[in-house]
């Protein structure tokens, strides 16, 4: 009966255990306080475009997304920061996230994604080029058969990354660009 009794406690004890460590995992992946709303990450960069004459690049990522870390990472690279940065106003939003992380996404993210790529299942990464106006002026949605570069990886996705640049930033020289798909090819 003791015997049993202290078993008994020590599976309890392991039961007990195991739930905290569990919900300290959760608590770890889900954000500490809510994620903002999409329309205000649009709306502050809109607002900060129109103050800095740029234009805006909105790129839809989720946890699970390989190819999205690579964009952020250029995103963040100092080749990004600088020659990209100087062009567009670049903010990120969470969507189709895995259940059990749901929280990491952005309230209204998939509304948005859904308003500019012009469906619900659209692969990521995906991304939106906007005026100062909020005005989409292309997406990712530019390769020669309509669908998406995603991260240009490939050398017909550098092209069609290459021409979406020229379209949406007249502006930049061609070695700013030839900078940022040199960038590119070397971080696949």
């Amino acid at each position: 009966m003791v015997h049993s009794l202290k078993r008994h406690i020590v599976l309890l004890a392991c039961a007990a255990a195991v739930c905290v460590a569990s919900s300290r995992s959760v608590a770890a992946q889900a954000p500490s306080k809510p994620k903002p709303s999409a329309q205000s990450v649009l709306d502050a960069a809109l607002k900060s475009a129109k103050a800095s004459n740029k234009g805006v690049f909105i790129h839809f990522s989720a946890s699970w997304c390989t190819w999205c870390h690579k964009l952020e990472a250029f995103l963040e690279s100092p080749v990004g920061k600088s020659s990209f940065g100087d062009y567009f106003v670049s903010e990120e939003l969470i969507v189709q996230e895995v259940r059990g992380k749901e929280a990491l996404e952005n309230p209204g993210g998939t509304a948005l994604l859904k308003k500019w790529s012009g469906n619900d299942d659209t692969p990521l990464p995906y991304y939106a080029f906007l005026d100062a106006a909020g005005r989409k002026i292309a997406d990712s949605n530019a390769m020669p058969d309509g669908t998406s570069i995603g991260y240009p990886s490939t050398p017909e996705s550098a092209r069609a990354f290459d021409a979406l640049l020229t379209r949406t930033a007249p502006k930049m020289p061609a070695e700013t660009r030839a900078k940022i798909l040199d960038y590119i090819a070397t971080h696949k």
